[in-house]
This record gives structure tokens, sequence and C-alpha cells, in this order.
């Protein structure tokens, strides 16, 4: 119900696993096929080189939605418990604070985060089970993982407590 004819497409073809092909959308089946919850989707692509051969298998990727400044933080963040998400958040002093957060959207391996953060937070992703609130962790900079400027730097928690 979110594609819509002129919606762009980016997809990657084995043969050319270096290359990025884009592409627009301009015909969407009004049918879903009830086995396969598919529908078919038809776009152009520009192929000047013909390098783009019948029968090849693509990966797409199609944007339905842009959330700018949306926060992120790695999968590995956070910690479910029972029907309660928290992350641990490192606050100035180098401590982990145990915080409660709503998530929203999963993609692979990272999770929108809706409320308990905010950009620019640093929070644990490595050593859950060896942290505890209050406890002094290490950040481990040269091991961050970024995505965009929302997502929050990865943490080892499995420093030793610092006096």
């Amino acid at each position: 119900g979110q594609v819509r004819v002129g919606q762009k497409i980016e997809f990657a073809v084995a043969a050319f696993a270096d290359r990025k092909f884009t592409g627009e959308v301009y015909f969407i089946s009004p049918f879903v096929e009830n086995a396969s919850r598919t529908a078919l989707i038809k776009a152009l692509i520009p192929n000047p080189d013909s390098r783009l051969k019948p029968g090849m298998f693509a990966s797409m990727d199609l944007m339905l939605t842009l959330r700018k400044d949306a926060v992120v933080v790695p999968e590995a963040a956070l910690i479910q418990g029972g029907e309660r998400t928290t992350v641990y958040v490192v606050d100035r002093e180098q401590k982990a604070q145990i915080r409660p957060v709503k998530p929203g959207i999963r993609l692979a391996g990272i999770v929108e985060i809706l409320e308990g953060l905010k950009a620019g937070e640093v929070v644990v992703v490595e050593g859950l089970q060896k942290v505890r609130p209050g406890g002094t962790v290490l950040v481990s900079k040269g091991e961050s993982e970024q995505v965009g400027k929302s997502e929050s730097e990865k943490v080892g928690a499995n420093a030793p407590e610092r006096k």
C-alpha cells in the first residue's frame, strides 16, 4: 500500500557486485497473490551499455519512507524483558545507566528508537552480560559503527573498573 508509481528503486546483480543500478516504478499490480502475499511491481531501468541481461537475479531496495533525524542503535544494544525494552546508556563519567526505550522500525542490524534516547548518546552494544547500572565501561572508538549522525557508538562493557 505504500508503493507508488514514480518511486525510485536501487538494486544490485551478482554479476556486477560493485555497481548499483537505479530505476523507477511504473506499474503496480492491483492484485496480491494470496499464497505468497506478493504483488507484481515493474520498474523502468536504464541499460544503455546492455550490461543487464534477461534472467539475472537482482537484490532490490525500494525506499518507502525516509525518516530524517531518526535515532537508531545497533540491534545488539536492546535488552528485552517481557514487554519492556531497555538499553544501557553511558554517561559523561563512563558509567552505565539503564534506560527504557520504545523501539520503532527494525532493519538489518539496526533499530529505530522512538522514545528514550537522543541522537549522539552512547549505548552499550557488547558485553551486556557483564555491565551493571553505575558500572564503569570502556568506550571502544576503534570499533564504533555509525549510521549517519544519529547512531550511538559501539561500547564494550567488559572493561576493568576504573578508580
